[in-house]
């Protein structure tokens, strides 16, 4: 069993996909480079058919170890070393990054008019 940095097994941060993602026209996720010999999909689903999107590689440590602690929330490693995100958790940045910058408006509004 291979460990994470915090001693916990790799699995715990590893997605198994079921496949590349299907449009609703039925064409499979567009392949957005290669690594090792193998297509990276833009994006892919899990058995549950949750969708995730790719958003780069998984850092490794020195030792080689991925450093699970560089994964923000949704992220997951995909063999050979992908990072993909779920889509319920890009929805969810979009959100609150909407929230902040209304916020930041509403204040600076109110603030000018003091």
């Amino acid at each position: 069993m291979r460990l994470g940095t915090r001693s916990v097994p790799i699995e715990y941060y590893t997605l198994r996909i079921a496949g590349p993602a299907v449009s609703q026209s039925g064409a499979e996720s567009a392949i957005v480079g290669y690594l090792a010999d193998r297509p990276i999909f833009g994006s892919v689903t899990d058995s549950s058919g949750t969708r995730y999107r790719y958003v780069g590689l998984a850092a490794r440590l020195p030792d080689g170890r991925y450093d699970v602690e560089s994964l923000s929330p949704g992220e997951w490693i995909v063999e050979p070393g992908l990072i993909y995100r779920s889509e319920d958790a890009l929805l969810r940045l979009k959100r609150r990054d909407r929230k902040s910058a209304s916020l930041a408006s509403t204040l600076h509004s109110w603030w000018s008019n003091q």
